[in-house]
């Protein structure tokens, strides 16, 4: 046995699962938690720049990009990006009263399209370092780190 080697297989395959469906969990826990407080906070402005919605998608793509990492899956990256979609498109739905959360402002769309591109551009991140590169069609982008 190799000391520290991530290429060794469980001792517990069942307690692995419990623990990997458990990160899950808590990426799907986080995406809901960023799309709700980004939906609230997005709207913060210095003369005329949205520097709360530029701040929360790089705050998205950071946390995106990390799962994808951390999990060494696309849908690691995913498991935080499609609650945080699902809510956010909840949040700039026009409600019966007529109120809305995330506005169509400049902020709102920077909030809106830059957090899809961000989610997006971390998927297709953690596709091309999962060893199956479809992006890279492939070529050999040379020693990976694993």
């Amino acid at each position: 046995m190799s000391g520290g080697s991530h290429g060794a297989a469980p001792a517990n395959p069942r307690l692995a699962a419990f623990v990997t469906g458990g990160a899950y969990g808590v990426l799907v826990v986080l995406g809901l938690a960023l799309g709700l407080t980004g939906s609230f906070l997005f709207s913060g402005t210095v003369d005329s720049v949205p520097i709360a919605a530029i701040f929360f998608v790089l705050l998205n793509f950071c946390c995106f990009h990390l799962a994808g990492w951390a999990m060494r899956t696309p849908l690691g990256a995913l498991a935080p990006a499609v609650p945080w979609l699902v809510v956010v498109v909840l949040m700039s739905a026009r409600r019966p009263e007529g109120d809305l959360v995330v506005t169509g402002t400049l902020p709102g769309y920077v909030f809106m399209v830059g957090g899809m591109a961000a989610a997006l551009v971390a998927v297709v991140g953690a596709f091309s370092r999962s060893g199956g590169s479809w992006l890279l069609g492939g070529i050999d982008a040379g020693p990976r780190a694993r």
